[in-house]
């Protein structure tokens, strides 16, 4: 397997970890009908790094992958923090 393939898979199998604590966190405000500004933002937020997780993984910048993994980390974290306080 060429070693962009290689990359490529371990960025999916990245998103198929992660992708299910997301739901958890939209789900969990669909139920509470918290619908705000921020959890639409990091919606957004979320789907446009995990668009560009795989992009900067194949091209091998440093810094690129780990800047995307954690700016969709912070958006699933603050989506459910907001989720959480608007429930409290």
């Amino acid at each position: 397997m060429p070693v962009w393939a290689d990359r490529l898979k371990r960025a999916h199998y990245n998103l198929v970890e992660n992708v299910p604590l997301f739901a958890i966190a939209v789900l969990a405000g669909e139920f509470s009908n918290v619908r705000t500004v921020t959890t639409t933002a990091c919606a957004m937020i979320f789907f446009w790094a995990r668009v560009a997780h795989p992009i900067a993984m194949v091209a091998n910048v440093w810094g690129t992958r780990t800047l995307a993994f954690a700016v969709g980390w912070i958006a699933v974290l603050v989506h459910l923090f907001t989720v959480l306080a608007a429930s409290a």
